[in-house]
């Protein structure tokens, strides 16, 4: 018996996340990720021992370029009404530019997972919270220093968190950047007037270009990540 090939890890988990990603969670194998990595079953068990593991190294990857992994850098308090709303505008491109029709793979993937899902729930989970705690830090140094209308900070995570994963969702049966920033833009105007106008300045300043997102990498590698 031949040895096994070897072959090149991130090469194999580009392969792996877009099975997870055309299939979902719950329907993607074993076999199905053998079959799409093009590696034997002696390999990917040796390699990486579960289906568990590859989605954690997957997700890993996923939070370096999804603008959703930025969220977790802290910024000052005068700067928090910028900062988010490129937060959402690059979100709204990065659907639009990388997706391809697909939506973003976090939030797919939160919307099919329960916490009876055991493991892969706990890492997207914590994900999860990473997000929020992001978005808490940010509205509260919103809070201080401009003018809203949901002051609850639980009221106004949630509506955040909804719009975010509503846009996902549009974003499958529409690609085109200034839509879908309008819409952020219309959704969020209940929870702040002056974020979503500056929302909608930064989408009009963006156009259909992303040359001008600090975050977004859209580089061939991570076309294949949104």
């Amino acid at each position: 018996m031949g040895r096994p090939k070897k072959f090149d890890q991130e090469t194999v988990l580009l392969s792996a996340e877009n099975c997870f990603w055309s299939q979902g969670i719950h329907r993607t194998s074993i076999s199905s990720l053998v079959e799409s990595m093009n590696i034997q079953r002696s390999s990917f068990y040796n390699s990486f021992s579960s289906r568990e593991y590859v989605l954690s190294l997957i997700l890993q990857r996923y939070w370096k370029h999804s603008p959703i992994g930025k969220m977790e850098q802290n910024v000052s308090s005068a700067q928090a009404l910028d900062y988010l709303a490129r937060f959402f505008t690059e979100f709204c491109y990065f659907l639009a530019q990388n997706a391809k029709g697909r939506g973003c793979l976090f939030f797919n993937s939160m919307s099919e997972l329960s916490a009876e899902d055991g493991q892969i729930y706990e890492i997207f989970h914590d994900r999860y919270l990473n997000l929020i705690e992001g978005l808490d830090h940010h509205w509260q140094a919103l809070l201080d220093n401009t003018n809203v209308r949901i002051t609850n900070k639980d009221d106004a995570i949630q509506h955040m968190i909804v719009t975010l994963f509503g846009i996902n969702q549009y974003s499958k049966m529409d690609q085109t950047p200034r839509r879908l920033v309008q819409l952020t833009a219309m959704s969020l105007h209940s929870l702040s007037p002056e974020l979503s106008r500056v929302i909608e300045t930064m989408g009009r300043e963006t156009q259909d270009s992303a040359s001008d997102l600090i975050w977004l990498d859209v580089s061939e590698e991570t076309k294949a990540i949104a």
